[in-house]
């Protein structure tokens, strides 16, 4: 288990220095490896005191990462708006019509 959450504190570490490159892919790795670790835990029966100190370490990441992932998800959002947005507009201009019909123009 020491080994394990050596290796998750090395990522954490790691990817909370580089944090403004982070992609989605970066994250859901890490949140991955995380959840394997915590699932360890969970069924281990308990942790050691060197143990305990390197996952009280880990928790100072956490506001870090979670900033980095609120950014992208604000980002996609963003995205989102922007692609409703052009299809609106698309929308409006491809008005319903059937083909062959004609426009009369009434202005005088």
């Amino acid at each position: 288990m020491l080994e394990e959450l050596q290796r998750l504190y090395m990522t954490t570490s790691r990817l909370a220095e580089n944090i403004n490159e982070a992609t989605t892919t970066d994250l859901e790795r890490l949140v991955f490896q995380r959840q394997v670790v915590v699932n360890k835990i969970n069924n281990s029966n308990g942790l050691t005191e060197q143990e305990k100190e390197i996952a009280a370490q880990l928790k100072q990441f956490d506001e870090i990462i979670v900033g980095r992932m609120e950014q992208l998800k604000n980002e996609a959002a963003q995205g989102l708006k922007k692609i409703r947005i052009s299809q609106l507009q698309k929308n409006s201009y491809n008005a319903a019509y059937t083909v062959g019909s004609s426009f009369f123009d009434s202005k005088k």
